[in-house]
């Protein structure tokens, strides 16, 4: 009896500890949200190899008699040399941080301004703006080389007196590596624990949401990425102790490389005025106060900055974050799983799956359940393409009812662009509730559900632009077979199903390209028809 009470005693002891710690982990468990409320928008990037940014500035030419053009193919020519991330993505973010959007087309005598030459008006005049930094740059040989000088406890701060106190949005570069890859960060949260029973060390995540720049020239409105790190931080009594933040996990390599917030616009074209460019799009010429100085991230922020411009949404952030949102990491891992949780049947309209280039590509599926429909290609190289839905689509699919893509009501096509010789795999999930993810929407076309006519899309232009450092991971995950971030994204995502199929593309010789048929779904019953026979 004697030993037996003395196990009873030590059970009841453990059980008391455990359930102690157990309690003081969830009550000391944490977290932090912040947005702005000037609303950031995306806006194309400008590429600097094919000089894109001229189209806009002739126009700027012919109204103002300045020679912008000129200035730009003397010092920043056409260069297909050039590194594909090289563009105005700064000038893009400044202006998208101060600035109100452009979301009309703007008739000046003979010269029409679509909403695409005001922004990009708008990233010269941004280009070289004076700003407050955090962090160096990686790669350029001036300053630090530390690929870790912008830490999480540094990064949080900067977050929280901006963003969640002055609601004043503020421009990453999100690759760590030499590459510059700047986005306007809009929101952010942080998640953390304890990790032992002093409360001392926590870990946690910190996601951040941005405006994304791989758009339309002419897209109006937001169109986000979402990124997630892991860190470690030490805390004392409800407060980072600055100089104690870590990465942790694959956040060690990539994380954002730094922080930037700009106060004086400065234009990266000496022959585009902002005074000017203000005057001609219709909007205040005041120049921007300067913001708070966060160069001790601890320092009381002072009064708020409001924006030169403020804008107003056109659809306001959402009171929750949407918890199915997934990194693009997550995203991949997903897609190298095969488990489905329903029947679901997906092919190509071809029976043989051979396709000549050139040649126009539709798929055809049917799913057991309800549910909405992301179809994905896989180029021969191992790049994604977001193929469905685009901007105009509605990805909604009922059960067992056979679904074509693009249908025949659809404003576009798809044009098979894989040279002879490839192999070209596409993925089809369909998640009971919509998925959303970094990236998607990714088209360089302006698409008009109006449009009388299919425009015809090809593939190859649908791939995504991933930063290099989040690259690096996900082929590293392609080879490891990632469980925990492919288990991260079915909770994310909870119950779906998933099929693929293969695309051929063989030589014109052996296989003659065929016409493109203007009622495809015609074309496929057809097909069918003949198979039954």
């Amino acid at each position: 009896m004697k030993y037996s009470n003395f196990l009873s005693a030590i059970v009841v002891l453990s059980l008391s500890i455990f359930l102690l710690v157990f309690l003081s982990t969830t009550i000391n468990a944490a977290e932090e949200v912040g947005r702005t409320t000037h609303h950031v928008w995306s806006g194309f990037w400008w590429q600097t190899k094919n000089a894109s940014i001229q189209i806009p500035l002739a126009k700027y030419d012919k109204l103002t008699g300045t020679k912008a053009v000129s200035w730009e193919k003397a010092n920043r020519p056409a260069n297909p040399s050039l590194p594909n991330w090289d563009g105005l993505c700064h000038g893009w973010s400044a202006s998208a941080v101060l600035e109100m959007e452009p979301r009309k087309t703007i008739q000046h005598t003979s010269t029409t301004l679509y909403v695409g030459d005001q922004k990009g008006w708008l990233a010269v005049a941004h280009a070289n703006d004076a700003a407050n930094f955090y962090g160096d740059r990686y790669g350029d040989g001036i300053g630090s080389e530390d690929p870790q000088d912008l830490p999480p406890d540094i990064v949080w701060q900067i977050l929280r007196r901006y963003i969640k106190e002055q609601k004043t949005p503020l421009v990453f570069d999100l690759d760590a590596g030499e590459a510059i890859w700047n986005y306007p960060c809009y929101a952010y949260r942080v998640r953390h624990q304890p990790t032992n029973m002093d409360n001392k060390i926590h870990t946690g995540t910190l996601e951040l949401w941005f405006a994304d720049n791989n758009v339309p020239q002419n897209f109006v409105g937001l169109k986000e990425i979402y990124q997630k790190y892991d860190f470690q931080v030490e805390m004392a009594d409800n407060s980072i102790v600055m100089g104690t933040g870590q990465w942790l996990g694959d956040s060690v390599t990539n994380h954002p490389d730094f922080a930037w917030f700009p106060y004086v616009v400065r234009s990266g074209n000496p022959e585009v005025k902002y005074e000017t460019v203000c005057k001609l799009l219709g909007r205040q010429t005041t120049i921007p106060p300067r913001p708070i100085n966060i160069a001790n991230p601890l320092t009381t922020p002072t009064t708020p900055n409001t924006p030169t411009n403020p804008a107003t949404p056109i659809n306001p952030l959402p009171e929750q974050f949407p918890e199915n949102m997934l990194t693009l990491q997550e995203l991949f891992a997903l897609l190298e799983g095969k488990s489905s949780s329903w029947d679901f049947d997906l092919r190509c309209a071809h029976f043989d799956g051979k396709y000549t280039e050139g040649e126009l590509l539709t798929v055809k599926g049917i799913s057991a359940k309800n549910g909405y429909l992301y179809l994905f290609g896989t180029s021969p190289d191992g790049e994604l393409a977001v193929l469905y839905p685009q901007s105009v689509d509605n990805n909604k699919i009922e059960a067992k009812k056979e679904f074509l893509i693009p249908s025949q009501d659809s404003p576009y096509n798809w044009e098979i662009t894989i040279p002879a010789g490839g192999q070209y795999t596409i993925r089809g999930v369909i998640t009971e509730k919509p998925m959303h993810f970094s990236g998607e929407y990714v088209v360089q076309h302006q698409i008009q559900q109006q449009q009388t006519q299919q425009q015809t899309i090809p593939i190859s232009e649908l791939q995504q632009r991933v930063i290099p450092t989040e690259l690096q991971l996900i082929q590293q995950q392609r080879q490891t077979q990632s469980k925990g971030l492919r288990q991260s994204a079915v909770s994310k995502i909870e119950s779906f199903s998933q099929d693929e199929v293969q695309i051929f593309v063989i030589p014109a010789e052996k296989h003659p390209k065929k016409k493109p048929q203007q009622n495809q779904q015609q074309q496929i019953i057809q097909q069918q028809s003949q198979q039954q026979k």
